[in-house]
């Protein structure tokens, strides 16, 4: 199998050095460079319905639905 690797960084929402790819909110429309795991929540999450992160939340999300993220992190 032959291809490329996708490059190594530091994930955007875990902060874990991984190999890293690109995830472009629907919401938002922004580039987020995420670790497998956290490329999977964040696809989750909109699939769902919901914000990817905090600030997704904050700049976009409804009132109720930015109580809602801020009450599932505490």
């Amino acid at each position: 199998m032959t291809g490329t690797l996708p490059p190594l960084g530091r994930c955007q929402h875990c902060g874990q050095r991984r190999a890293l790819s690109t995830h472009r909110s629907v919401r938002d429309g922004l580039p987020r460079l995420l670790c497998t795991s956290c490329y999977s929540d964040a696809c989750l999450a909109e699939e769902a319905g919901h914000c990817v992160d905090f600030r997704q939340a904050f700049e976009h999300a409804t009132d109720d639905e930015l109580t809602g993220w801020l009450g599932s992190a505490l």
